[in-house]
């Protein structure tokens, strides 16, 4: 791995006129990507404090090798656990262990996974940043926001994990429909989801588990999708398959179960709720063409609510950001060959010409959006030109230092002051980069 090298020391940079500080970005080379594996970003700090990431084999994805970076620690292997011990006869260490990352902590010191031996899954692991290591013998399906309160499945029974408890089941909960239906509040202390009979249940330590209901019984197929920070709102869609209509749903410990939206014709799928929980953005299926078109639904003022289709026309439509105020939209339109869009609050919907938009390209609250040089603009920007993030004035033409080439844009932070991707070293590997601004808080 090369030494970390210092990006624009002919010239100095000026910083943006209202704030008194000095900026400059600094490139940091994070390992070749071995033969045969490819990268996968699992979380870029929205501060742009911490990253994650795998290299994956290209061959079946089985085989996997995990880091985490931080200004801090620098890179760290995210290991076999100190504890492993293989469950072959005789207690043998296997022969390959193999971390499956599925959940990153909101501050980026806990990773959660399946974790498989000898290419068989044996159950999950936690890994922390303070060389925490440990063993789980479940899946973890969720977790509280730093990871220390983790919810998943030990065979068909629902269990809750803390470091002081250990694993304990969740008592007078049905087996819940789906992992991925299950919630956990910022703080772990509520946990809500779906049982097998198709109704919401909302659990905490002092009450247990309490029978929410379902919207239409026995007509409905329910989903939770959302759940606050405090765990007093849940929301989410339910397709009432009797008639094939979606309905947007929302449960508060006062309003109790409300069914918000009758999306008429459509059939649920994902769903993105702001933070103050007054907008929600929703991909779903319209019976009559079969096309998938993006709706957001807004909570009024003077009481009353406001649907709007934000994708009208004769394609299919996916969202893959959503702003925290929902005030942002970005997707893709489903035209011949797939293309980008972004609508907003201020400007409407707008042509963006790349092919995919996943999640990670997007930074900035949605006014950056990275795309790849190969196939078109590496860098699109929307909005006040103060919202964009400490590195856009920053990135060079070739995004890489002298002696690398073939740079490739895959990921940049939430507030725009952490760039990633991947280029040849001048050894002539792909290697695994990232750019970040210095100087001034993001």
């Amino acid at each position: 791995m090369g030494a970390t090298e210092r990006l624009f020391t002919d010239a100095p940079l000026q910083p943006p006129a209202a704030t008194n500080c000095s900026r400059d970005a600094e490139f940091v080379p994070l390992g070749s990507i071995p033969d045969n594996y490819h990268n996968v970003w699992q979380a870029i700090g929205a501060r742009s404090s911490y990253l994650v990431w795998s290299h994956v084999w290209s061959g079946n994805d089985i085989r996997v090798q995990s880091f985490h970076w931080s200004a801090e620690s620098g890179i760290t292997a995210i290991d076999v656990l100190d504890d492993e011990v293989g469950h072959a006869p005789g207690g043998a260490a296997p022969v390959d262990v193999d971390l499956y990352i599925t959940q990153v902590s909101a501050d980026g010191s806990a990773v959660l996974g399946s974790r498989s031996e000898d290419d068989v899954f044996v159950g999950g692991f936690r890994w922390t940043l303070a060389g925490r290591q440990q063993r789980l013998d479940f899946d973890p399906s969720a977790s509280s926001r730093d990871g220390s309160v983790v919810v998943g499945f030990r065979a068909a029974e629902l269990v809750r994990w803390t470091e002081a408890t250990g694993t304990q089941p969740l008592g007078g909960v049905t087996t819940p429909v789906a992992a991925g239906m299950l919630r956990v509040s910022a703080g772990g202390e509520v946990i809500a989801g779906v049982d097998a009979r198709g109704h919401l249940f909302h659990w905490t330590e002092a009450t247990g588990s309490t029978d929410l209901g379902e919207l239409s019984p026995g007509r409905t197929y329910t989903r939770l999708q959302f759940i606050d920070d405090r765990g007093d709102v849940l929301a989410g869609l339910a397709d009432d398959h009797t008639i094939g209509r979606a309905h947007l749903f929302r449960w508060t410990p006062v309003g109790g179960l409300q069914d918000l939206e009758e999306l008429t014709g459509a059939t649920g799928g994902s769903l993105h709720v702001s933070a103050d929980t007054r907008v929600a953005v929703a991909d779903v299926r319209m019976e009559d063409s079969g096309l998938t078109h993006v709706l957001r639904w807004t909570a009024l003022d003077g009481g009353g609510t406001g649907l709007q289709d934000l994708t009208p026309g004769p394609e299919s439509a996916n969202v893959s950001f959503v702003s925290p105020d929902a005030d942002v939209v970005i997707g893709s339109v489903k035209q011949p060959i797939a293309l980008g869009f972004r609508w907003s609050a201020a400007t409407g919907v707008e042509s963006l010409l790349l092919s995919a938009i996943p999640s990670a390209s997007v930074g900035a609250r949605g006014n950056l959006v990275i795309g790849d040089p190969r196939t078109g603009p590496p860098l699109l920007t929307f909005g006040d030109p103060a919202a964009r993030g400490p590195l856009f004035d920053l990135i060079p033409p070739g995004f890489v230092p002298a002696g690398w080439s073939e740079p490739r844009l895959e990921g940049i932070s939430d507030d725009g002051g952490l760039l990633v991707g991947s280029a040849l070293n001048p050894e002539g590997q792909r290697e695994s980069w990232l750019l970040r601004a210095r100087g001034c808080e993001p």
